[in-house]
């Protein structure tokens, strides 16, 4: 059955752990109360946790009216969608560059790039690595206020990390090498 909802990739933890599915996230259960409260905030975990190729975006910044107190020229909104900043992009790609709260504070003066990852909501996009890894650690969160079993806890966590791996492992296999030029072992000096 292909995962289409974020109830599916629930129950699909669920199952995994010998607990009954749920039909929503509404319903009057321990886990249905887990989902409510709990579900988007592991997603998000997961997500942040690696550039899964589905949850990448890019782009040009605002800049912000605030100006930094010291140690960076300019600020730059950060997109509200944002999970995490991968890179920069200006006219020196050795540009140091900090987030602080909602701002990028950098010394870009002209337009600010940004490559992130961010809060994809729609489960049909999600890769079957991500949705692997994201019902492992489910399972591992769960796994005790459901089963009441500490151990059971401990080995799904075990084996979340082993799954995340190899999910990361195959979601970053999916672009070309990047080609590193002359300039760049010269400047790297």
């Amino acid at each position: 059955m292909p995962i289409s909802s974020k109830v599916d990739i629930v129950n699909m933890a669920l199952t995994l752990i010998g607990a009954k599915p749920i039909l929503n996230f509404d319903e009057i259960s321990k886990a249905g109360a887990l989902a409510r409260t709990t579900y988007d905030g592991i997603r998000d975990v997961v997500m942040e946790a690696h550039p899964w190729k589905f949850a990448m975006k890019r782009a040009a910044l605002v800049k912000s009216a605030t100006t930094p107190e010291f140690g960076f020229l300019s600020a730059w909104d950060v997109p509200p969608d944002t999970l995490r900043i991968m890179e920069i992009e200006g006219t020196n790609p050795d540009l140091p560059w900090i987030r602080e709260g909602n701002l990028v504070l950098c010394d870009i003066d002209t337009p600010c790039q940004a490559r992130y990852i961010f809060r994809n909501t729609a489960v049909g996009s999600y890769s079957p690595g991500f949705i692997k890894a994201l019902s492992q650690r489910i399972q591992a969160e769960w796994a005790e206020p459901i089963t009441r079993n500490s151990t059971v806890q401990k080995s799904q966590f075990d084996l979340s990390d082993r799954q995340s791996l190899s999910s990361k492992a195959n979601n970053g296999q999916e672009q070309s090498a990047p080609i590193l030029g002359a300039e760049h072992w010269i400047n790297s000096r």
